[in-house]
């Protein structure tokens, strides 16, 4: 019977003990799992940087065009007049006739008719269509003579040296030329007003020698300018390549130097 209560309470001992162990072991990993997750509270949250494709960037603003090139000088404010092909000698021409221009000897035969400025069907005179561009203007510098060529033809930002004796450097050249909001297109078919050797004003930017006027244009080409008079304009030289499609353009003039 001793021997049984010493064994139970050998057994009792180690219950107890074992009871006693797993509670530590228990209470060691609670308390270490706690630490752990107080120490994943206090370590600072990291941001992902954005990506350089997410980030949102504003459109640029577009790049207005230009009015004007950077190849020839524009030349501006300068006193523009009426002329056409036809015209009679007066006094508002320093009685000087347009039935032929600095060029073309049959010029009003050539274009089909009298441009009449004060008769008019849109862009074409009345009565019929002409031959030749009825966009068409006048500068007062002439690269001939009396005695052929001048040496001061030379220096045309065009020039080349082989051209023909019959061809002009300056006849069916274009012009961009502007009054207030209008923008229009013309070719250089006469010389003019008042002068033909006003190369300082014509190639490069001095005022005309003549402070009259600096340029003629045609009826087409005033009324594309919505011109009701003689007023300022600007204008510059352009390429033909550069002449964008307008009434401008639908007949061009080709024909060159005409002396009879």
């Amino acid at each position: 019977m001793k021997f049984t209560q010493k064994r139970l309470f050998v057994i009792f001992l180690f219950v107890v003990g074992a009871v006693f162990v797993y509670a530590l072991i228990t209470l060691t990993m609670q308390t270490r799992q706690a630490q752990l997750i107080g120490e994943q509270e206090q370590q600072p949250t990291q941001t992902k940087a954005p990506s350089v494709l997410q980030t949102p960037t504003a459109s640029a603003s577009p790049i207005p065009t230009p009015i004007w090139s950077e190849q020839y000088p524009v030349h501006k404010n300068i006193y523009a007049t009426l002329f056409w092909v036809g015209e009679k000698a007066s006094g508002a021409n320093d009685y000087i006739p347009n039935e032929a221009s600095a060029w073309n000897s049959l010029w009003l035969e050539n274009f089909g008719g009298i441009d009449n400025p004060y008769t008019r069907e849109g862009y074409f005179p009345k009565g019929f269509t002409p031959k030749e561009n009825p966009f068409y203007f006048a500068l007062p510098y002439n690269d001939f003579s009396n005695s052929g060529r001048k040496a001061s033809a030379a220096f045309i930002p065009w020039y080349y040296s082989d051209v023909s004796d019959t061809v002009s450097l300056l006849k069916n050249r274009w012009i961009k030329i502007k009054h207030k909001n209008e923008i229009c297109y013309a070719q250089w078919e006469d010389v003019g007003p008042f002068e033909e050797d006003d190369y300082d004003y014509v190639f490069l930017n001095k005022k005309p020698k003549n402070e009259r006027a600096g340029i003629d244009l045609s009826p087409s080409l005033k009324h594309c300018l919505k011109m009701a008079t003689n007023g300022n304009v600007d204008w510059q030289f352009i390429d033909e390549v550069q002449v964008p499609d307008g009434p401008w353009k639908e007949i061009i003039t080709t024909s060159q130097v005409n002396w009879r």
